[in-house]
């Protein structure tokens, strides 16, 4: 029954519900590396800087939940119910339970968690919030999930859930969900929904009243368990104070606490699933290590067939980095004609944008259906004399030697005749007193003269502060957050760690201008970046009066995965800051909330305002 359902529910978001069912990348690799180096923003200043902090434009949000309960409710008051499960780094091994309600019609969401101080977790999130009275009792075993909940939503209603279903094992291989019109009013949000299942059973009661699920093409009951992450930028109102002076030098640094790294979730334990019924024409995948290795002369044949070959993502990263190297090791299993369960080994280096269009590759490959088993590719380019830094490329490189040059043959070299000098006159002597350089000469070279870095200090006085950021919520409190900023080299890097998430924002430097060029957002204990912003050009520096409109493309990341959403940010200067305009133009569910960034910079202390734009 549990196969039919599901068989039932991917049928039906294939079909007639086609605004829920997820989609893929909004660009390809080739669009994203052609569209999103890094560059300045090109703008032309036109005065000094209005503040000494780095201005945040926006505030960005990202939530990766490795279970995510989702009931769509039949409901005059409620539109959903979410229960999602997060980890944290106070109580390893302890997850945190996390219910989103939706209310009907407005779709406006609101938070309920067992957190002490709940508006100074995330508040970045311009959500409703209360604490406390959530009762979780998590009953899963083997055969299945089975989650059992009591809580008083934000309306103070009784709320009782019993949730049973399949756990969402499958890896999807379009994740790019739809928002479902939920918080359209407060929030720019992309999904990667990595996997799905549908739930056998979903009582909700609400005020002591059974709540009925409500279906998908007047069939299918609107409940699932996911594994996805969310992310994007957010309304809200924030200023940010003023705290300490940090000179402005080439290596100047303000970083009160070593640069924290979310660590690598531990790996899951093998699961082999139960023997499918063959009716359903479902794959039973298998642990890696139970796959039997494709032979190197049936490999050979079944990647020199494929017209599409990685090394276009070699193009791809060098279009992006001319500098680019690194080694990306893939394993994937090949079962009735197509690639399977495609993973990136953990010691792989390169960059993410290597690892996404090795994946999306391989992804679009076919094969002959007599193929069964698995197969391991790598994809290296490295500079020549390049030893290797890590032990996986010390070991391609061993087992991968660069080919010897033919040198070539060369006769000796003939003797040139002596050239002639020209005659010269005797040097003119100078007066006293007339040590001063000839046209062109610097003043500095020669004994005594500056070095680039004091050149440049001496050019410019300039200072960066660090900053409290003093958020309003959604219940008219206040909420503090410090952050802290650091330059190294030609970056400046802006962030703020509450231990459970970190975000970090990275401006280039150009003299002593700051722009924005992208946006970031780690949770703690997973390994991919729950969120990305990338900006391209530059936005210009906020703080100081530009000319003219400047123009960005964006480009959002999700989940480690790539391009889920993109668009256009134009800048622009007004009397007592600037303003940002961001228009997503795809996928259509981010298409429709536009949103506007007004600074408004009152004795150098940035004032921060962000609205929808429609």
């Amino acid at each position: 029954m549990r196969s039919v359902t599901a068989l039932l529910a991917l049928t039906l978001l294939g079909g007639c519900a086609k605004s829920i069912k997820p989609s893929g990348p909004v660009l390809t690799p080739y669009e994203r590396a052609r569209d999103f180096g890094v560059q300045f923003s090109g703008a032309k200043y036109i005065g000094a800087a209005h503040t000494d902090a780095p201005v945040l434009p926006f505030m960005a949000f990202g939530a990766t939940y490795d279970l995510d309960i989702a009931v769509g409710l039949k409901d005059d008051r409620w539109d959903m119910i979410e229960l999602a499960r997060l980890q944290r780094p106070d109580q390893p091994g302890r997850p945190m339970w996390v219910v989103i309600e939706s209310r009907a019609g407005s779709k406006e969401q609101a938070l309920i968690a067992n957190v002490d101080e709940i508006n100074g977790w995330m508040p970045e999130l311009p959500l409703y919030r209360k604490s406390g009275g959530l009762e979780v009792e998590d009953r899963t075993t083997s055969d299945g999930l089975d989650i059992r909940v009591k809580y008083d939503n934000i309306d103070n209603q009784r709320v009782e859930l019993i949730l049973q279903g399949d756990p969402p094992e499958k890896l999807a291989r379009k994740r790019n969900g739809n928002t479902m019109g939920h918080s359209s009013n407060d929030l720019l949000a992309v999904l990667d929904v990595s996997s799905s299942n549908s739930l056998f059973k979903a009582d909700v009661r609400i005020d002591d009243k059974n709540v009925r699920a409500r279906k998908v093409a007047a069939i299918l009951p609107l409940q699932f368990a996911l594994t996805q992450t969310q992310g994007g930028i957010a309304r809200g109102e924030y200023r940010q104070e003023l705290g300490k002076e940090i000179p402005f030098g080439k290596n100047a640094e303000f970083d009160l606490a070593t640069k924290w790294e979310p660590p690598p979730p531990p790996p899951p334990e093998p699961v082999i699933p139960a023997p499918k019924n063959p009716a359903t024409e479902e794959v039973m995948l298998l642990a890696m290590d139970q796959w039997t290795p494709v032979p190197d002369k049936d490999k050979k044949k079944a990647l020199d067939a494929q017209e599409t070959k990685l090394d276009v993502c070699l193009v791809a990263a060098t279009i992006a980095d001319p500098a680019y190297q690194g080694l990306v090791k893939a394993d994937f299993h090949v079962k009735k004609g197509a690639p399977w369960e495609i993973t990136i080994a953990g010691d792989s280096t390169g960059t993410e944008l290597v690892w996404s269009c090795v994946q999306e590759t391989i992804a679009g490959w076919k094969f002959d259906e007599k193929l069964d088993g698995s197969i391991h590719v790598d994809l290296a380019k490295f500079p020549a004399g390049y030893a290797g830094e890590t032990d996986a490329e010390k070991a391609w490189i061993a087992a991968n030697p660069a080919p010897a040059e033919d040198k070539p043959m060369t006769r000796p070299e003939e003797k040139k005749p002596e050239e002639k000098k020209p005659m010269t006159r005797p040097e003119e002597k100078k007066p006293e007193g007339s040590d001063l350089p000839e046209e062109g000469e610097d003043l500095l070279d020669g004994e005594g003269a500056m070095d680039d870095d004091a050149k440049a200090a001496a050019m410019s006085d300039a200072v960066m502060r660090a900053f409290t950021s003093i958020h309003r919520m959604a219940d008219g409190t206040d909420v503090q957050q410090d952050w802290k900023v650091k330059r190294t080299g030609d970056r400046v890097w802006v962030w703020q760690d509450s231990g459970m998430r970190k975000m970090t924002y990275e401006f280039l430097v150009l003299s002593d201008a700051l722009e924005l060029h992208s946006i970031r957002v780690e949770n703690w204990g997973q390994a991919n970046p729950a969120f990305s912003m990338t900006f391209s050009p530059a936005l210009p520096d906020l703080s100081r009066p530009f000319s003219g409109k400047v123009t960005s493309k964006f480009v959002m990341d999700v989940g480690g995965q790539q391009s889920h959403a993109t668009g256009t940010a134009v800048a622009e200067s007004t009397e007592t800051g600037a303003k940002v305009t961001i228009t997503p133009t795809a996928p259509d569910w981010a298409s429709s909330r536009p949103m506007i960034s007004q600074i408004d910079i009152k004795n150098g202390v940035p004032n921060v305002l962000v609205r929808m734009a429609k």
